[in-house]
């Protein structure tokens, strides 16, 4: 079978609420003939326990949003329900990773094995096999020839990367930076669900990350043990439970020993208290060019 070439599509991504951040997400009409978005809050990435039915959503408001940006298509399924197991009625039916029990459940998996570990995989084993598994589906349904995602979570952008290349799929994956408040907080849909005084602290992820960076260019500090340990405790002053903070080769995410050889990852990871109770987990990172001599 051969694919006639016509327009070249562009998927942009989005888990979340869209909101202003998403912006530069289509600008990938600079790589493309059309933008399609997909807003998809999906099930997989979340285990029980989490925040999947309290994740904040605003569809109306992402669709005026992809509409002024001049996204030309929406993909936005109810659920990863693309076809319906006989017998079975509602979104329920063949929800990728709902263990239904049901002989003609979902049971298909895509995993990108050394990736998906440590960093978010280490307090979310089940996040990138959905992750994976819910873009491989996008991918063979909409068919794009170029493919957006945000470097804010910089690890699934890795991982997609590293499994368009080892299945052959025909796309080129962009990484789009990191969109912030004025104040200098990550954007993400988690924010809203932040309490006042969470707002504030969480402000300290950033000041952190902008510490490391000014130490490590002004050769203040260069062990990474020491930087690792001075953003947790940066956060933790504030306020924040952290789940982690890393330092990662850019590249692989492999862990590495000095800063000198390579371009480095800082990823972050953090709990704050949200409005009323329950905890708000906030992700975040910056890279470190490697030290000259």
């Amino acid at each position: 079978m051969v694919k006639c070439p016509a327009a070249r599509p562009a998927a942009v991504t989005s888990w979340q609420l869209l909101s202003c951040h998403h912006s530069p997400l289509i600008r990938s009409r600079n790589h493309a003939d059309i933008v399609i978005a997909s807003i998809y809050v999906n099930p997989t990435q979340f285990s029980a326990g989490e925040d999947f039915d309290i994740y904040p959503r605003d569809p109306v408001w992402d669709r005026q949003q992809l509409q002024k940006a001049g996204c030309a298509a929406i993909f936005e399924p109810a659920s990863s329900l693309y076809y319906q197991v006989e017998g079975q009625e509602g979104d329920t039916g063949n929800v990728a990773g709902l263990g239904t029990g049901h002989v003609d459940a979902h049971e298909t998996w895509v995993t990108v094995e050394r990736l998906q570990q440590g960093l978010c995989g280490g307090s979310r084993p089940h996040f990138f096999r959905g992750v994976a598994t819910v873009v491989t589906k996008l991918f063979h349904i909409v068919e794009p020839d170029v493919a957006v995602f945000g470097q804010k979570d910089y690890q699934q952008w890795r991982l997609i990367c590293r499994m368009v290349r080892d299945l052959d799929f025909p796309i080129k994956v962009l990484g789009m930076p990191i969109a912030r408040e004025p104040d200098g907080l990550a954007m993400s849909s988690r924010n809203a669900r932040l309490s006042p005084e969470s707002r504030k602290a969480a402000l300290s992820i950033s000041a952190a990350l902008n510490w490391a960076m000014d130490a490590v260019m002004e050769r203040k500090v260069t062990q990474p043990k020491r930087i690792v340990e001075e953003v947790k405790q940066q956060i933790t002053a504030a306020g924040g439970q952290v789940d982690y903070v890393e330092l990662r080769d850019a590249d692989n995410l492999q862990p590495i020993t000095d800063l000198s050889q390579q371009r480095t990852l800082l990823a972050v990871a953090t709990w704050f208290p949200a409005k009323g109770k329950g905890t708000v987990r906030l992700i975040d990172n910056t890279v470190l060019e490697p030290l000259k001599e």
